[in-house]
């Protein structure tokens, strides 16, 4: 799993060499203009707290074939789409957990606020991605916060 970082700074850029998308008609520089318009729709306008947030709508807003929004999540963070969402989200809650305003918030609360319909698919994709609870989360950065 990449680091929360990649999120927003892409890893790389588009390989034009890549063997899955030697057929795409997107140019490195088209990727890279792309990659940046994603980067900035979901830091703008956080996206991903749409629980049924769909690859078209990505599409749709970036004005381009849903196959090109794909290709530069595959290649610039080298995750499938719903990986991508997920780790967005779960940045956003791990920001939410820990915000000082926001200590009263129980973490189904969090968890809807992000984008997710259900506890327990929260849980799983916080703990895939950070290895604790959410809960676990907080109490190790209360610590920190006092």
């Amino acid at each position: 799993v990449p680091k929360t970082e990649e999120l927003t700074e892409p890893e790389s850029s588009i390989e034009i060499g890549s063997v899955k998308y030697k057929n795409s008609g997107l140019t490195a520089d088209i990727g890279n203009e792309l990659a940046e318009a994603l980067k900035q729709l979901m830091l703008n306008e956080k996206l991903y707290r749409e629980s049924e947030l769909k690859l078209e709508t990505l599409a749709i807003k970036l004005g381009v074939a849903k196959h090109y929004v794909s290709q530069v999540i595959n290649q610039y963070y080298k995750v499938n789409f719903f990986e991508y969402i997920n780790m967005l989200r779960i940045e956003d809650a791990k920001q939410l957990l820990l915000d000082s305003d926001k200590k009263s918030m129980n973490i189904i609360e969090v968890a809807y606020i992000v984008g997710y319909n259900t506890k327990n698919t929260f849980n799983t994709a916080f703990r895939r991605i950070t290895g604790l609870t959410p809960t676990e989360y907080r109490n190790q950065n209360k610590i920190r916060l006092n």
